[in-house]
């Protein structure tokens, strides 16, 4: 269902780097122990860091498996910095209960900003060494799987491509 990413933060995980995490905890919901709806896979970082629900109720947060609150309608980025979009309550509420802001994710996306940043220089190169107008239909699939529910940090990536009017 994360595509071996955390369901969080969405990092790319090795097996051994994630968990099975309750999205609500235990200690206050026995009856969803061995709920699959309440299981998700999760880095130990956001595994053990994320706030109690009893300190930022899950309701004041984005869930990503439902359709009903977009994230990239509360969660923005500048560069590799995300950010509450306009403000938005659920999106500073995240950010927070998980601690996405967190240096080492940080230095993870920019990490996958520089990786973007060399295909398009690529194919801008390629352009130009051609003399096309435009970009090939397997240059542009390349550009969007960046955005793909498997790439590391795709909604990064969804609100960027949406900015640059690709999507």
């Amino acid at each position: 269902m994360s595509f071996r990413k955390c369901f969080y933060c969405e990092r790319k995980l090795a097996e051994s780097e994630g968990e099975v995490d309750h999205v609500m905890e235990v200690a206050e919901r026995p009856d969803l122990a061995f709920a699959w709806e309440n299981l998700c896979w999760a880095c130990r970082e956001c595994n053990r860091k994320k706030q109690p629900n009893a300190r930022i109720p899950l309701a004041d947060c984005l869930d990503p498996c439902n359709n009903i609150d977009l994230p990239e309608d509360h969660l923005s980025f500048e560069d590799e910095y995300i950010r509450s979009r306009y403000g938005s309550f659920k999106g500073s509420q995240t950010i927070r209960k998980y601690h996405l802001d967190r240096e080492q994710l940080n230095y993870l996306r920019v990490k996958q900003l520089r990786e973007f940043d060399r295909l398009l220089r690529a194919i801008r190169e390629r352009q130009l060494r051609e003399g096309r107008p435009g970009i090939t239909k397997l240059e542009r699939e390349f550009v969007l799987s960046f955005g793909q529910p498997a790439h590391a940090f795709s909604l990064m990536f969804q609100v960027y491509l949406a900015e640059l009017g690709w999507v």
